[in-house]
């Protein structure tokens, strides 16, 4: 076999032109994705997991769950191969699914037309009041804003999530105000759909109608709620007002 090493500036040079065709691919691949297996935060997100991976720095271990479309066959055949980017090829499956995978989980049940609505709405509340703090990919900003994207609480059931948004929350990492004050029930139950769904989370929609309850419930609270509050309601404990 011809030695072409010498041509592109040796071998080192020929694995980073194959990191970066692979990663042209896997960009493109997400970006064939139909909008409503993959949003544009996420092209973007995937875009950095697979550079990231590829190039062998690790995203610091934060939690980058995809649900794409279809199998993404660069990256199968890639991580069935003996390059030495097979195995961060094979890490990169590890943190994706798609209809048919072995192994994966069950399907997320698709939005209806008036929760996929609510979601669009919640979008746009979350770029105008959340985004400044939790950052566009939901991944927070250190000593301001904790992440969304896997947190235990932004997908906790819904009566438990409208209570951090109806009357805040204190934690280790900064103090999130109430805006109950300023919100709807339409606009939280939308807002909280939209970080349910968004960046591949699969929380399930929240209706109004349970906004509109927990805010009759806590209507006398003057003070924002404490993580082991909350996480007592989830675990059946009694929980405050």
């Amino acid at each position: 076999m011809p030695d072409f090493r010498h041509r592109v500036g040796g071998t080192k040079q020929i694995r980073r032109c194959c990191a970066a065709r692979a990663t042209a691919h896997a960009v493109n691949f997400y970006r064939a994705e139909p909008r409503s297996a993959l949003t544009p935060n996420q092209v973007s997100d995937a875009g950095r997991l697979d550079i990231s991976l590829l190039r062998g720095r690790p995203n610091r271990g934060r939690v980058v769950d995809r649900q794409i479309g279809r199998e993404p066959a660069t990256f199968v055949v890639l991580a069935g191969g003996s390059d030495t980017l097979a195995p961060r090829a094979a890490n990169l499956l590890t943190r994706i699914e798609w209809p048919g995978k072995p192994g994966a989980a069950d399907p997320v049940t698709p939005l209806t037309a008036a929760e996929q609505q609510r979601f669009e709405a919640g979008r746009e509340i979350y770029r105008n009041i959340c985004q400044a703090c939790h950052q566009p990919d939901g991944r927070g900003l250190t000593r301001v804003a904790p992440p969304l994207v896997g947190s235990t609480l932004a997908l906790a059931p819904a009566e438990i999530t409208a209570r951090i948004v109806l009357n805040g929350k204190e934690g280790s990492v900064g103090l999130m105000p109430p805006i109950g004050t300023t919100l709807t029930n339409d606009q939280i139950a939308s807002v909280l759909t939209y970080v349910r769904r968004e960046w591949g989370q699969r929380g399930d929609p929240v209706d109004p109608a349970a906004v509109e309850s927990v805010r009759a419930q806590t209507a006398t609270r003057t003070r924002p709620w404490t993580d082991d509050e909350l996480l007592k309601m989830m675990s059946g404990a009694r929980g405050g007002r």
